[in-house]
């Protein structure tokens, strides 16, 4: 606040002189009040004691400047009382408040820093508004605190008084305009309720339409009206009648659970699903839509457990717990969290405390206490449903799904496999725990659980105890140590003394690799293994030099057949006829050869036999001396023989030589 000025700060201004020597003149004379410098020489003036041109100048000066000031640094006085009677506001007087309190703060420090009194500071700021000499900003400020206008004029001083009353006695709540009272809500409302709030759900449409049948007396409003007063109602209060009381829990607010400070199986939430399309069944090869179940470790979100059976049953629910507890990286869960289905079965509470984990239920009929492995049934099994040729969820077409059920019942040739469906199964499963979770920071369960060990966690295991009993079991008669099921055979020699008998053989609708084979009381006779007693029919090197023996043959074979078209074609095309064999001729040359070269009779392969005769030719072309006269009879019989020249042309085409056939 400046209320001191020196002499040539004055000059120049309003009602002073123009030189700074003659301001110093007046006070001199008394005219001014004045006091020393605080540093350096000279006087400095009081603005109480200065002529009221000069004044209204200054003060005029100080309103733009204060007003450009604030409209540059868009600062607003905080509100720092009254929060609650603030916070109720609505954004429109919020605004109103907020630039009432701008005004009276930038009159406040012009009647500050010139020691002017709130009225002339009030008329010098509204003066500088009405000459348009403010900002552009400051003017719509200014407007909109006069919110009684509209906002199209600038407000008096009378109504910036009345501001700083409202201010002075109720704070700054006060200073916003007041808000427009809620109507009353017409009196046909509460009757368009009690038609409205069904639970056939009529629409507003069609409670109008039926109006004059409720209330013949009484004039119709309005759809558009209608609707419009209804939307109004809290969505809870509009839908109370239309829906029930867990349907209306969809819109209430709920509790949100968090798994700070729980270590992997602490707590797994289970729960079945109906898979979403149709495979073969493994008994009956039929169409069916098979019953998923699936563990769910809660702190990581790791899939742990899972079953697939041809229904929902106890034994489903084992198969996945059983698979959860016997693997060496979970273990037994301390708490079993599921809905009030099976799972409140006597057999599975005295299963629970077999394994010693502790029963705990959601509340009835609310699947929302159960989001994490609902949100897992629908990110998991629905979306490999659709990757399924008989996909019969809400979604699929139903042209589509009748062709395609009609197609399962004639063949079944779109039926997936009981053994591939489980292993599609299984891939899902080691997807989703391979993704990333938003819920674990991005994390994948995976990784989460591999955390939890890296931290100290160690699972605790079931000693001594395989839960066979918890499979599902059949009734089978054991043949000489093996027991049949649609899906293979079972041998272990413990079953040798049971021939004859009935026993239970229980298995894994997951792992078909193994049973256990029980007696009528349900004690362990054994484990059998599939398929243990089956062997090659012949040993395997035997049969791999058999097989090599055939596919010899059948080169041969091809290749004497190559040979006669060869023929076949050569004699078409070569003037010359060829001479016929004379079969006595040949006759004498077989015998020759296996009476006088029996070496040579033993030869079953033609083509070592023309390498043979090409070697002896050789020799004799030579000049060898050493051959005897049957070698030399022998060599030129073949050579005018029908299978020397279709032999050599096979030799040249192939570029073969006698030296490739010792």
């Amino acid at each position: 606040m400046k209320e001191w000025y020196s002499a040539a700060e004055l000059a120049g201004m309003p009602g002073m002189p123009r030189h700074a020597r003659n301001v110093n003149i007046m006070g001199e004379r008394g005219e001014l009040e004045r006091r020393p410098k605080p540093k350096g020489k000279g006087w400095e003036y009081s603005v109480r004691t200065l002529p009221s041109e000069t004044r209204n100048h200054l003060l005029r000066q100080t309103t733009a400047e204060v007003a450009n000031r604030m409209s540059a640094e868009r600062t607003l006085p905080t509100v720092a009382e009254e929060r609650l009677q603030v916070a109720e506001l609505t954004d429109d007087q919020r605004q109103v408040m907020q630039a009432r309190l701008t005004v009276c703060a930038i009159v406040e420090e012009i009647s500050a820093r010139h020691s002017v009194s709130r009225r002339e500071a009030i008329f010098t700021f509204l003066a500088e508004a009405k000459a348009d000499e403010l900002p552009q900003e400051m003017l719509s400020t200014l407007r909109t605190a006069n919110a009684a206008s509209g906002g199209k004029r600038l407000a008096t001083a009378s109504t910036v008084y009345r501001w700083f009353q409202k201010r002075d006695a109720g704070g700054t709540a006060a200073m916003a305009k007041k808000r427009r009272p809620r109507s009353a809500p017409p009196s046909w409302l509460p009757r368009l309720l009690a038609v409205y709030q069904q639970p056939q759900k009529p629409t507003v449409a069609a409670c109008i339409k039926d109006w004059p049948k409720h209330y013949p007396d009484i004039p119709a409003p309005h759809v558009r009206t209608a609707q419009r007063h209804i939307e109004a109602i809290p969505v809870e209060m509009r839908e109370w009648g239309r829906m029930g009381r867990n349907a209306r829990r969809a819109v209430q607010p709920f509790v949100r659970r968090t798994t700070d400070g729980l270590w992997p199986m602490d707590v797994v939430t289970v729960d079945g699903h109906l898979f979403k399309a149709y495979v073969r069944h493994p008994l009956t090869g039929r169409r069916f839509r098979p019953e998923v179940t699936t563990y769910l470790d809660v702190a990581t979100r790791k899939a742990v457990g899972f079953s697939a059976w041809i229904a929902e049953s106890q034994f489903a629910i084992w198969g996945a717990m059983r698979e959860m507890v016997l693997h060496p990286e979970c273990g037994v869960m301390a708490l079993h969290y599921s809905d009030n289905g099976a799972y409140r079965g006597e057999q599975h509470r005295a299963t629970l405390a077999r394994i010693g984990s502790t029963l705990m239920f959601s509340e009835a009929y609310r699947a929302q206490a159960r989001g994490m492995i609902e949100r897992l049934n629908s990110s998991v099994w629905v979306p490999l449903a659709k990757r399924f040729p008989v996909y019969v969820g809400h979604d699929m077409d139903k042209e589509a799904v009748k062709k395609a059920l009609q197609r399962a019942d004639d063949d079944g040739a779109n039926l997936m496999a009981w053994s591939d469906f489980v292993a599609e199964c299984r891939e899902a499963l080691a997807e989703y725990n391979d993704r990333p979770h938003g819920s674990l920071g991005k994390r994948t369960p995976n990784q989460a659980w591999q955390q939890a060990v890296d931290e100290g966690w160690q699972p605790t295991l079931l000693e001594d105890d395989d839960l066979h009993d918890l499979l599902p079991t059949f009734e089978r008669k054991v043949n000489r140590g093996e027991v049949s099921l649609p899906w293979g055979r079972y041998f272990n020699h413990e079953l040798s003394l049971w021939h004859s008998r009935t026993v239970r053989v229980g298995v894994n609708p997951t792992d078909g690799s193994r049973a256990w084979v029980s007696d009528e009381r349900g004690a362990l006779i054994c484990i059998a293994e599939r398929d243990a007693n089956a062997k090659p029919y012949v040993p395997e090197s035997m049969l791999e030099h058999a097989r090599a023996q055939r596919e010899q043959g059948r080169v041969l074979r091809l290749e004497r057949k190559l040979d006669q078209v060869r023929e076949e074609g050569a004699a078409q095309i070569e003037a010359p006829v060829p001479q016929p064999v004379d079969p006595h001729l040949h006759a004498r040359t077989v015998a020759a050869i296996e009476d006088e070269h029996s070496g040579v009779a033993a030869i079953t392969d033609e083509r070592k036999l023309h390498a043979y005769w090409w070697r002896i030719r050789d020799r004799m072309e030579s000049g060898d001396t050493s051959m005897t006269e049957e070698d030399e009879r022998g060599c030129r019989i073949y050579w005018q023989s029908a299978q020397a020249r279709s032999m050599e042309e096979l030799f040249e085409d192939f570029g073969l030589s006698a030296e490739d056939f010792q």
